[in-house]
């Protein structure tokens, strides 16, 4: 996670801990299996469908606002990459979880194949299988509602087996009573275990806090925070049971790892505003874009962590280097990357939200349908507030045009959903929406996973980085430019529409039929009565 710098009194930590448990750690911590058992999976999603309908009933109000603004095919159904992008939507807002496997983007892994399941093609098996179930009737707010939960529950299962796994590692049984001190530990240990990267193989508890105090500036304040929601999850305990017990239970360890789960999303907001704040203010006039040089001097600084290669941030799609210009870093991209996620669930990373999101949701409620007028949305927009721009506000007449541009593309309306009006919210605020880069459809990679599939390092060294800084003059003023823009349409779902056009060649093919007929139909007789018996003709005589 990129962030400031922190200094954390480790050895207390360490001697605390050595104090509670001086033979722990003993064998390598290593994160729960990334596959999963198919029949895992099927009675998990057996549960789901089981679910008091209340619960149910629950999540699909949640979908409610965002499943009307859904774009459908020419049968009125959702397609699997809506439905991905919906739940995407869901987890991010809810929870600010990231879910491997629900990128619209990106092509599902296949599902056929026998034997157990990488838990990023999780999503993909539940969603064959209610596909299969529904057998051909369309998804849903009820489906997506199981779908939902079904995903939420192997969450669960998932914290519960990485608890059991830090209780094994300490050489304590699952009904030992703690003492706050030992809760504390475990509660430590449970979140140094979820920070690291998914492949660590620390074998002390030593080795963990290091590697994430050098890895994740943020440290210090993420296990104060975790502490406090194990403090209140043991009063709410206690409160409902025994107010005057001190001691710990399993269950109230449970309970609080998977609070934290919820939870952490919210708290890594906090962070990332602090980070967005850093990059503003070195934000090039109002652009939302910081000169890539500029952003690798800050880096050196040490203040920021701000040392990713340059082909590293290509491949994330954070860089704009429109009309060969020197390159530039674009803040709302840049803070949606895999750079700036942290928590190493098998199912889902916690990143920085796209804040762009927020006012999709937004303007999901004020224009429930897939599509809007030019005026409806202009309505929308100019009243509508972000962090760094104000509202009520009178729309610039080239954006204006731009969305008309937009409208005329697509057959009269703005399709909510689509590429088009993705870049033209990018327009509008800069330093909330990402600007949608032309082909960019790879899945995401975390900078180490990158550096793993290419053999390339995703960070670069000082030495690098005051090179590339003096080669391209961190110190030199940017010329005034304006944002991209193409008129390259993509849609999730791309329906056939009758046209004008369309209608008028029918009609003249219809024509022409009818011509056709009305000349074959005597010319036929007449070949029946040519070809007809001679007895019969003359009978007809």
């Amino acid at each position: 996670m990129v962030g400031f710098s922190l200094k954390v009194p480790v050895c207390l930590l360490v001697s605390a801990f050595s104090q509670a448990a001086a033979s722990a750690f003993l064998k390598p911590l290593s994160h729960t299996e990334k596959h999963v058992s198919r029949s895992v999976v099927q009675q998990t999603l057996s549960s789901a469908l089981s679910m008091d309908l209340g619960k149910l009933k629950d999540i699909e109000d949640e979908f409610k606002p965002l499943h009307a603004t859904l774009p459908r095919d020419e049968h009125g159904t959702l397609e699997p990459s809506v439905v991905r992008y919906a739940l995407h939507r869901y987890f991010v807002q809810k929870h600010g979880w990231f879910m491997k496997g629900l990128d619209p983007r990106v092509s599902v892994t296949d599902v056929s194949s026998e034997g157990d399941i990488l838990k990023e093609g999780v999503p993909a098996f539940i969603q064959s299988v209610i596909d299969h179930n529904l057998k051909g009737q369309g998804w849903g707010l009820h489906e997506l509602a199981i779908y939902a939960a079904a995903l939420t529950e192997l969450v669960r299962v998932e914290a519960t087996q990485d608890l059991d796994m830090v209780y094994e590692m300490l050489g304590w049984p699952i009904d030992r009573v703690l003492t706050e001190k030992e809760a504390e530990l475990v509660t430590t240990a449970y979140i140094l275990h979820y920070t690291l990267e998914e492949n660590h193989t620390f074998t002390t508890f030593e080795s963990m806090l290091t590697e994430v105090i050098e890895t994740y500036p943020g440290w210090d304040d993420f296990n104060m925070w975790a502490q406090d929601v194990r403090s209140s999850v043991a009063y709410l305990d206690r409160t409902s049971i025994n107010p005057f017990v001190e001691t710990v239970t399993y269950q109230q360890i449970l309970n609080t790892v998977q609070e934290i789960g919820h939870q952490f999303g919210a708290f890594q907001k906090d962070e990332c505003r602090t980070l967005s704040s850093a990059l503003l203010d070195m934000e090039f006039q109002d652009s939302g874009r910081i000169p890539l040089s500029k952003f690798w001097e800050v880096g050196l600084k040490g203040t920021w962590r701000f040392w990713e290669s340059e082909e590293y941030l290509r491949f994330m799609g954070v860089l704009d280097e429109d009309d060969g210009r020197k390159a530039t870093v674009m803040i709302p991209n840049f803070l949606s990357s895999q750079s700036n996620c942290v928590g190493s669930s098998s199912f889902f990373s916690v990143c920085c939200v796209n804040e762009c999101e927020s006012l999709m949701t937004k303007i999901e409620s004020r224009l429930p349908s897939p599509e809007a007028s030019v005026d409806k949305v202009i309505d929308v927009i100019s009243g509508l507030e972000s962090e760094t721009v104000d509202a009520p506000r009178i729309l610039p007449d080239s954006l204006v045009l731009k969305l008309k541009d937009i409208a005329d593309h697509n057959h009269g309306s703005v399709q909510i959903h689509g590429r088009l009006f993705s870049q033209w919210l990018h327009h509008a605020y800069p330093r909330e929406c990402p600007f949608p880069i032309l082909g960019h459809v790879r899945a995401p990679l975390a900078p180490d996973q990158w550096t793993d599939s290419t053999g390339v390092e995703s960070v670069l060294s000082d030495h690098r980085m005051a090179s590339l800084v003096r080669k391209n003059g961190a110190g030199e003023e940017m010329k005034q430019f304006e944002l991209p823009w193409s008129m390259v349409e993509d849609h999730m779902v791309v329906k056939k529409r009758k046209t004008k056009e369309s209608k008028s060649s029918f009609l003249r093919v219809g024509m022409a039929v009818l011509a056709l007929v009305s000349f074959l139909v005597p010319l036929v007789r007449a070949t029946k009565v040519a070809m007809a018996p001679v007895e019969e003709k003359v009978h007809a005589v």
